[in-house]
């Protein structure tokens, strides 16, 4: 718990995300600036994930490591703040 609210962290041992990349990851269309095989990523994904997010006032946390990994950490609302939304 962090404030009193629920966390939940995801861990990946990937190929990280570039410093420069990582203020622009959850804009619509944006995928990384680094070489990778996946030429085919729509961008889309961190983008909705983050939309959804917004709209039930859970918070998303991210720390990278180029080469080491990422770290997602979600912050959901404290239980009473749930009164508060009425649609998505």
């Amino acid at each position: 718990m962090y404030d009193d609210q629920a966390t939940l962290e995801v861990k990946d041992g990937g190929r990280g995300i570039a410093p420069k990349d990582l203020p622009r990851i959850f804009a619509k269309g944006f995928t990384s600036t680094t070489y990778h095989r996946d030429s085919a990523a729509t961008g889309m994904g961190l983008f909705l994930t983050k939309k959804a997010a917004d709209s039930l006032f859970i918070s998303i946390d991210v720390i990278s490591e180029p080469g080491a990994g990422t770290t997602m950490t979600l912050r959901f609302p404290k239980r009473n703040d749930f009164v508060n939304i009425t649609s998505m």
